[in-house]
């Protein structure tokens, strides 16, 4: 069941960002979540189409090397444009 999105009220309800979302964006677009009520809301609303393209941040914890200061784990694919 596909859940609404073309409201066109002022302010812009988070359901018709997510609807922008999908026009703007490419079908190999890479989503990144975090926790939390956006990671729900993303995956309702966003269209994910490859396989390993949702990404979600578990948030276990703090890094425990590097003085805590994660490296880059994920470095952008060839020919991917970025946020």
């Amino acid at each position: 069941m596909l859940r609404k999105t073309d409201y066109d009220q002022v302010p812009m309800k988070p359901q018709r960002v997510y609807q922008e979302m999908n026009n703007a964006l490419e079908r190999d677009t890479c989503y990144v979540t975090t926790i939390g009520l956006s990671q729900i809301a993303g995956s309702q609303f966003l269209k994910v189409y490859n396989p390993r393209n949702w990404i979600n941040a578990a948030q276990a914890g703090r890094c425990c090397h590097n003085n805590g200061k994660c490296p880059r784990i994920f470095q952008r694919r060839q020919g991917r444009k970025s946020l």
